[in-house]
């Protein structure tokens, strides 16, 4: 059975807030999903790392993040992922800036294994407002 847990660790760097997350899922399919709530409607990705230690069936995988529950890839509620798929034991580890428009203080994540995966751990750092 899909489970997720979501530990925060907030931080004030000089006049920032930052907020740290580590997602850690077990029993992935490719169609499960986490949450992060709570967020700033304005917020800066500015690191996305996901390492699936654990592939058990699964030989890749391919997050991706979104606005809402159940987006559609390409849709505006998409907001960013992996473009190609990554083996097992590989950390995908995007540094890129993204500003961030949150209406409801939401992030979606998917990992997307492309079988069952015994466990994906994925890491974002956000920003509040635009850096």
């Amino acid at each position: 059975m899909y489970q997720f847990t979501v530990t925060p660790t907030p931080k004030k760097v000089g006049d920032l807030r930052v907020y740290q997350f580590r997602v850690t899922e077990i029993a992935v399919q490719p169609a499960s999903e986490w949450l992060i709530e709570d967020l700033p409607n304005l917020v800066t990705l500015v690191s996305f790392r996901s390492y699936l230690f654990d592939g058990d069936n699964a030989a890749s995988f391919q997050p991706e993040l979104g606005l809402k529950a159940a987006w559609t890839a390409g849709s505006l509620d998409h907001l960013t992922g992996q473009s190609t798929t990554t083996a097992v034991d590989t950390l995908i580890n995007d540094f890129t800036r993204i500003p961030l428009f949150l209406p409801d203080g939401r992030i979606y994540g998917r990992s997307k294994p492309d079988d069952t995966a015994v466990g994906i751990t994925t890491d974002l750092v956000l920003v509040a407002g635009v850096v």
